[in-house]
This record gives structure tokens, sequence and C-alpha cells, in this order.
């Protein structure tokens, strides 16, 4: 057991009774480590009331704390620790004076006089009961150490962390309590004797945050019990016995081994308690190994792994066919996946083959361990599943309880296999809930369609790999061809789409060729079709005979000729103002009708005929046709179109409509103006949300943006910005009134990065460096550096060795000067590592962020540039940065949420909300007015430009109709005007219009009837 001065490897209790303090662990109530009063707290012996009037009277008396005290400078910056400092010169010469001992100071205190002062006993020799005093000091729940704060708690973090870490390793506690050692040397012997704990309880240790500080408890697990290893050592190279010890008072056995003293012997036991790190899980192997246990030479089992392998035989086993029947039926139940390399170590399993598996990490080890356990246990069996290291055996655990099978287990590790953990096991297992009946078969229903559609599955694939009949293609590759050329072929007609090739699989290659070359041949013929004249594209039926198409062509050539005299010899005919523009493409029906009027009729006036020959005449005859036949329409479609025809204002309400229809592209239509309020209301109500967002924005930046002229637009750019910082930087936002928090930041990433880079190169002499202690890295240091010829006897190089071999993962055969010089550097490194860790000025500043090396320099980074962004956004506005630091950061999402965001100020987009309201409120008068015209037009749903026109001309032919000497009638009529019908309707002889005018198609026009064909008029 090492006791050296600085040893952080135990830590050693006074002032206590070994019996109480065993009780209260073995009972597994926790006990606090508690350090000697800091050197600067105020010492009991100067609270008494001697001392005080004694200080009191020095105070007045002194002359050399008068004349000090006299010196000193008021205005002086240092007055007051000068003063302070003064006041303890004074203390310390009255407490010589009174013969109180001398206090301690931190340049160099004793420890020892420093617990007596504070009425501690520093003997590591524990007091007897009967010295205990009355203070109550022995029955609570502390364990007094001879330890300063600050040295308990580096030594305190050590154990903590060397217990932690040597149990994740090998699932062993390591952190015992000891009560009582044993100092031995047999006869003879010159070496230093052997200091040996003898009883032993196996603790926990947690470190809790305190305001004082760290603070660290342990708890005692399982049972106090005899130091196994130095019973061992004692029997097996000397022949002494230790009394076995039975549950009872650790004074009583402590004394039967001081009692058992053999002759010659030193031999001595030490009443100390202390808690330290002492691995003891190997005695158990060398018991089991020991040759004298026949179970261990006569076991069949031991002796196969023994063995070599022998034979000519490989030294792999056989990969199974796991799809076969028989094959998977040996397995019939897995929890996990696994490949055939993983299958077949089952089946060799379940045939009883001991097997030996191996794989690198990420092969599927735990995988098939589990479904080893799993199978194992639906068999009915037990298993025993056991692990060098603790995290193989969290990992197969964690596995099994994903697959249900957690209450089968029972931990048997360190931490996990106490007296309270085993009955709560079984507890949780006599408590589980039988499965619902029908589960197994409803399990064995679904294994059985997954082996039929797995059969399925393979069918598919097997008819993918076959070749049918003669096309020399498997049905894969002929599917995938007709995949590639798929969006060639949707854009072809239907009909071609839809064409199918009988027994396309026995096309070989070469007539596939043929087929496309064919195909090929047509689309080049019809290519060539588009140069085909018109007329023949036409046709009905084609010519049989290149003479028949000759014959076709010179008659249609001769018919050309005929249409083009006849239109000459029409338009130099004198009755060519009867005829339509085109004769040959007009109706014949209506102009064969007006010439044979003419010239059936007997009463046909020559004269008149010929005088209607003129185009005035023409002209005037058909204007007061025209009037007249107006004057009526109008009164027939005023009644039509208006529901009140004679009031006043019928003009008003005409000319209003025809105003509004031309506002409208013609048309007056409420239905679609309600469409239109619908609009404009909706772009009032999105730019009245626009507006409610850019105002929620903090006041102080719509006021910054207004002056510097920024858009909306370039506002949602700048929030974007500052919302890009991820969700943790966001989430830990806080005021930084002193502006530090960019500069921390991108120091603390540099100096991450560096000491990442720096652990990176230290890896590639010691692969598994990160997490070590520096004291532990440079003790093993020095013990490496420091072993000679003899260093497989020293302790400290058994413990160094392997911490540089095993724990960091370094080759063996590297020397030891490397070996020292690669565990100086780490320990370096782990120095800087803890102080840049142990940083309370970035702690502060960065938060939850900032974890150490462990720290995100990316995160970091984005932290920095958040800050700086703000600091760009509120251009020294103090109140627009301190709301960007703490405000809510809803209103800035929900204002970049907004799609659609105008390229306008916020000012901008309050006038804009304001026109907005202005047309809506147009709009809706302009749909009132609307809705009223319609109603005066007999309530019609809409009107239209025509409807208007028509009801708007109807006093002009009113008028024109009582003046019927508008037109001179006598010049165009000899006769009574009855006599001669001029009829108004649309005709195809219109009257002639002057020379270079356009020729009215739809007209009203005179026509020559037969009295006997209708009324003159």
């Amino acid at each position: 057991m090492p006791f050296r001065q600085n040893s952080s490897s135990l830590i050693r209790s006074v002032d206590e009774l070994p019996d109480v303090f065993a009780e209260r662990l073995h009972n597994q109530r926790p006990m606090r480590l508690v350090a000697l009063p800091p050197i600067d707290k105020p010492l009991p012996d100067e609270q008494t009331d001697e001392f005080l009037d004694a200080l009191e009277v020095a105070h007045a008396t002194d002359e050399k704390h008068l004349a000090d005290s006299a010196a000193l400078d008021p205005t002086d910056s240092e007055y007051a620790q000068k003063e302070i400092d003064l006041e303890r010169a004074l203390k310390d010469r009255v407490r010589a004076e009174l013969g109180l001992p001398e206090r301690q100071t931190e340049e160099n205190p004793s420890l020892a006089a420093h617990a007596r002062n504070h009425g501690i006993s520093p003997d590591y020799i524990l007091p007897e009961r009967s010295e205990s005093p009355e203070d109550g000091r022995h029955d609570d729940a502390d364990i007094q150490t001879l330890l300063l704060p600050e040295r308990l708690d580096r030594v305190g973090r050590s154990l903590h962390d060397r217990g932690h870490a040597f149990e994740r390793e090998t699932g062993v506690n390591v952190l015992h309590a000891v009560f009582g050692i044993l100092e031995w040397n047999e006869p003879g012997s010159s070496r230093t004797p052997a200091r040996s704990p003898l009883l032993l309880l196996e603790v926990r240790m947690s470190r809790k945050k305190a305001p004082g500080g760290a603070e660290y408890h342990i708890c005692g697990e399982n049972e106090l019990g005899l130091n196994t290893t130095l019973a061992q050592t004692l029997s097996a190279q000397f022949g002494l016995e230790l009394p076995a010890y039975e549950e009872g008072s650790v004074e009583d056995y402590l004394a039967a081994v001081a009692d058992l003293a053999p002759s010659g012997w030193q031999w001595s036991v030490r009443r100390e308690a202390l808690v330290g790190v002492f691995p003891s899980s190997r005695i158990a192997m060398y018991r089991d190994l020991d040759p004298d246990n026949g179970h261990v030479v006569e076991s069949p089992l031991i002796e196969t792994m023994l063995s070599s392998v022998g034979g000519e035989g490989t030294t792999y086993a056989e990969v199974y066919d796991t799809d076969h029947p028989d094959v998977e039926s040996r397995v019939p139940r897995l929890v996990m996946d696994a490949d055939a390399s993983q299958f077949s170590s089952l089946v060799d399993v379940a045939n009883g083959t001991n097997v030996a598996i191996e794989g690198p990490p990420g092969s599927g080890k735990s995988q098939t361990i589990v479904n080893l356990i799993a199978s194992a246990m639906a068999d009915g069996k037990k298993v025993l599943f056991v692990a060098e290291k603790l995290t193989a055996l969290d990992v197969v655990r964690n596995r099994l309880d994903a697959a249900g099978l957690g209450e089968f287990i029972l931990p048997l590790q360190a931490g996990r296999g106490s007296r309270d953990a085993v009955f709560q096991s079984l507890e949780d297992r006599l408590m589980m809930e039988r499965p619902p009946s029908g589960s197994a078969e409803a399990h064995r229903a679904r294994h059985e369609a997954l082996t039929r559609r797995r059969l399925e599955i393979q069918a598919y694939l097997d008819m993918l790999g076959t070749r049918p009949g003669a096309c020399g293609m498997t049905v894969h590759e002929a599917v995938g061809r007709a995949i590639a050329t798929a969006q060639h072929i949707d854009g072809l007609p239907r009909d071609i789409r839809r064409l199918r090739i009988a027994a396309p699989e026995t096309l070989d290659k070469e007539t596939r060729t043929e087929i496309d070359g064919d195909a090929r041949m047509v689309v080049d013929r019809l290519d060539g079709a588009d140069r085909i004249a018109a007329l023949w594209r036409e046709a009905r039926s084609a010519p049989l005979r290149a003479d028949e198409a000759e014959d076709i062509a010179a008659d249609l050539t001769a018919l050309a000729r005929a249409i083009e005299a006849f239109r000459s010899e029409a338009e130099e005919s004198p009755l060519h103002a009867f005829l339509p523009d085109d004769p040959v493409q007009a109706c014949a029906a209506p102009t064969r009708a007006a010439l044979a009027a003419i010239v059936g009729n007997t009463d046909t006036d020559a004269d008149l005929v010929d005088r209607l020959l003129d185009a005035d005449m023409r002209r005037a005859a058909f204007d007061v046709c025209e009037a007249r036949d107006a004057a009526k329409a109008a009164e027939a479609v005023l009644a039509e179109i208006l529901s009140d025809r004679d009031t006043d204002d019928v003009d008003d309400t005409i000319t209003s409509a025809a105003e509004m229809a031309s506002r409208n592209d013609g048309s007056i239509d409420p239905d679609a103006m309600s469409a239109e309020i619908e609009r404009h209301d909706a772009r009032r109500a999105t730019l009245t949300h626009l507006r409610d967002l850019a105002t929620a924005l903090p006041a102080r930046w719509a006021k910054i943006s207004e002056d510097e002229g920024l858009t909306l637009s370039d506002l949602r750019l700048d929030i974007e910005r500052l919302l890009r910082a991820p969700e943790a930087v966001l989430s830990r936002r806080q005021p930084d009134e002193a502006r530090l928090v960019p500069t921390t930041a991108r120091e603390a990433a540099a100096s991450q990065r560096a000491l990442a880079g720096e652990r990176d190169t230290i890896r590639q002499r010691l692969p598994r460096a990160g997490t070590h202690a520096p004291t532990d890295l440079k003790t093993a240091a020095e013990a490496i550096d420091e072993a000679g010829l003899f260093r497989f006897l020293s302790r400290r190089y058994k413990a160094a060795w392997p911490l540089y071999r095993k724990t960091l993962g370094r080759d063996p055969k590297a020397g030891r000067p490397a070996a020292a010089s690669a565990l100086r550097d780490y320990a370096r490194w782990a120095e800087k590592r803890d102080a840049f860790g142990s940083d309370t000025r970035l702690a502060t500043h960065l938060g939850a962020l900032f974890k150490g090396v462990d720290s995100d320099p990316e995160l970091l980074d984005a932290l920095a540039s958040f800050y700086e962004t703000i600091g760009q956004l509120s251009q020294g506005d103090d109140r627009l940065r301190y709301a960007l630091e703490t405000g809510s950061l809803q209103p800035l999402r929900e204002f970049v949420a907004e799609a659609a965001m105008p390229s306008t100020s916020i000012s901008g987009l309050v006038s804009d909300v304001d026109a907005a309201e202005k047309k809506l409120e147009a709009a809706c008068d302009e749909r009132e007015t609307a809705a009223r015209l319609c109603l005066s037009f007999k309530g019609r749903s809409t009107l239209d430009q025509e409807m208007i026109e028509r009801a708007r001309p109807r006093k002009r032919p009113r008028s024109q109709a009582r003046s019927p000497s508008l037109v001179p009638m006598a010049m165009i009529r000899k006769r009574p005007f009855t006599r001669w019908p001029v009829a108004c309707r649309i005709s195809t002889m219109p009257p002639a219009a002057p020379r270079g005018s356009s020729t009215r198609r739809a007209s009203c026009a005179p026509s020559l009837r037969s009295r006997r064909e209708g009324s003159s008029r």
C-alpha cells in the first residue's frame, strides 16, 4: 500500500471510530469526505473571551501596532489591505503572549498543527471508543481527512475518475474502504516492511456540486470481508492463516489479528481507515487456475480450448446455405439480423460445436452473441456471458433489452450485482406478465408468411435471370431496355403504342435487326410525303396510273381558266351593282331571285330600275327605308331592354351604363365586380398582414431601416442571416454588454482546434489518448524512465507499463525512453486540456456551448458570427442590440416565413395599405352602381356594350321617322311611292359604295319585289 506524501490513489481518515465508520458504510448509508478548514479561516481559539479581551487591550497598548497604524496613508490604494495585515500581525503577537499554538500560513503550513488549531486530532491512528469526545463528531456522516480543500478536491477527483475508468474498462469496482493496516515482514528479511489492508469493503464514490465546491460521497456495497489477496499470500508463501472475518466488531477483529503475531516476525496492526483503489479481481482467476483443483485440468472444454486444431482440414468453419430448410430449422428464432457467416455460427452452436468467432469491429460479433443467447433461452437453457470489458457487456445487454428480453438478465458486474440489485432483478422477473394467448401461433404464422414471401422473391429473382426463347436477353435486360426507351415510346400516338408483336420471345437478334430496318424505311417514305402538292393530299382516292393523273390535272386547269373568265365578265356587266363581290363564291339563289323579280314582273317601272342603277339614287332610297324601320326597331328594342323606357332619366341611365361598360372592357357584370372586390380585399388583407409583421419587429430596427432606406426584402435578408445560426446558438442568447462573446468564442474555437490537433498527433503514438489524468501519466513516465534491470519486480513499473501498452494501446516493442517521452507529452497536453476545460471565463461567456476539449468549434464560430451579425445590424444602437440578444425570435421567424415580401419600405407598405383600402372602397361603389344599372335594364345579371348601344340611338330614329322629307323621294319615283316596294332586310345587293370605301356586308338595301309577295311600305 503506497503511503507517499502526495499519493493520489488513497485518502486516509483521521479522528474517526473504526466500528462506527464501518457500520455506517456496511449498511449502505452514504458518508461525505471532509477536508480541513481553509488556512485563512478564523481559528476557534481566537473567538474566546480571553483572546478577545487581550486583543482589545493590545489595540490600545501595543506600541508597534500604534506606530504602524499612524504611518498608514488613507489615500493609499492599498490602505485597506495594509490595515488588515497590521491587524493580523497584532493577533499573532497576542497569540504568542497567551501561549497559543502558532498559526499556520499558506507558505509552509503544518497540517497537523492546523488540524489541532481547529480541534481535530491529526493522528492517522484512530482513537479508541473511550477517547471519543462528547461533541458527536464520531457519530455523524462525515469522514474527516487531513487534506486541505484544494488537495482533497484533486485527490477525490483522481480517485473518482480512476475508479470509474477501471470499472468501464473491466467491469470491476476497485474502490474500497480499508479498515486496519497490517505492517509485516518475515524473519531475516531486509526489505521494508509491507503494509497491507486487512478488511476491505467495496464502495462507490459520487461527486456532487455544492456552494463551497465539489463534495465527494462514498457508500458501501456488498459485504465487508477479509483481504483475500493478503490471506492467499501469507498462506501460500508462509503457511500463515489469517482468521476469517465474520460480521462483528472491526475493533475485535483487529485485536485478534494483532494477537496472531508469529514469533520472530515484524507484525503490527495499525488502527487506520482509508479509501483507495485496490484491484483484487485477479485472485479469483488465480484460484480457478490452481492445479490442485481437478475441475480445471480435467475439464474436456478446457482441454478442447487449449489443444491445437490438428489435421489437414481448414481452420475456418463452413458457411452454410442459410435458405435451405434443414439449415434454417436449426436456428428457428432470431432477434437481430444475421448474415450468412453469422447464421452459420449459430447453426454450429445449435449442433453442439464449440466455436471461436473472430472479426474486426463492426462485423456483427455482438449481434451473433445476442442471437445465441436468445436461441438458448428459447430452448430453455441458461447462459453465462462474460467479457473482459464492461462495454462489451453493456452492448449485449442493451440489445437484449431492445429485443424485450431484459427481464431475463441478471447483471453480475460491479455496481450491478449487489444484494439489492439481485433481489430487484428476481422481483422484476417474477412480476413479468405472461404473453397473451395465441402469440406463439401468431408468430408462427408470421414466420410462415415470411418464408412464403422469401420463396416468392427468390422465384422472381430466378425469373429475372432466365433467357426466354431465342431472343438472347434475360428478362432483367429486356425490362431494362423497356424502361430506357419508355420516354420515346410515350410520345408516340396511342395506336402505335398499342401495336403488339406476336411471339416476341422467338425473335432473335438478326430478325430484330431486319424489323428495325423495315421500320426505318417506312419512316423515310413518310417524311417525303410532305413534298406532295395539297391537291393530291385532299383527294379521296388516289389515281392508279400516271396518265390518269395527267388527265385530271388538265381538266382542273381548264376549270380554273373558265372561272377567271366568268369573274371578268361579271365585273364588266351593267348588272355588276346587283351582283355580289365574288359571284363564284357567293350563293346564287338571292341574285337569281332579284334578277327574276325585275325581268318577270309586268309592273316593273323600267325608268325606276334605270335610275336605281345610279349609286346616289340607291343610297337615298336605302336611307329612307332604314330611317323608317329604325324608328320602329328602336321602340321595340327599348321595350325589350329597359324596365321603364318613358322616364326622364333614361338617357342618363343609358349614358352611365355606356361609360361604365367602356371602363370594364365593354360589359357590366356585378358578379365579376364582386370577384374584383374579393381580389382587392385579399390584397388589402395581405398588405395589412405584412404591415403587422413589419411593425412586430423591434421598434428601433424599424426606425433604423427607415432612416437607411432599407426595403422589406432587405430586412428579410438581414433576419435570415441572423436566424441562420444553429438552434443551439439561438437558444443560448444572453446580453453581451461587454461585447466579449465573439472574441471569446473564436478564442475557444481556436484553442479547441489546437488541442484537438495536438491530441491527434499524440494518438499517432498513443491511439487511446484522451481522458487520462496528467498526474497518472507523469507518475507512469517517471516509473518507466527510472526502471532498471529488475523493473519487472517494481510495482510502479508494473502499473505504468500496462497503462502505456494496454490502456493507451501502444506497441509493446517500443523502447522505454520512447514510452516515457510519449507519456510526458501526453501529460503536458492533458494539463493544457484540464486548464482549458476549467477556464471559468470561457464557461461564463459561452455557457453550455463550452465543453472543454469536447466543445464543437463550428458551434463556437457560429456563436461568434451570430453576435457579430447582431453588432452589424444594430449599427451601434444599444437598445436594438439588447432586443436582438434577449427578445423573442418569434416575430423574426414569422417575418422570414412570409414567402412574398415586397421591395418597399415600411412607410411605403403603410401607404400601400391605405391605397388598397381606397381601391376596395371604390370597387364597392362601382359594384353598387352596376347592380342598379342592371336593375334598370330589366334586372339582367349582366350588360354588354352591344345591348347598351342598341338603346342609345332611340331618339334619333323617332325624329327621323317624323321627318320623311329627309330624302327627296321625287328624285327616285314618278308614281306614288306605294307602288314600288322597298323592303328593309339583309341583302346581297347593297347600295354602291363610294370608290375606295369598304362594302357593308350586312345592311338594309332596296329590292324590287312583286306586290303580291308582300305588303308595300
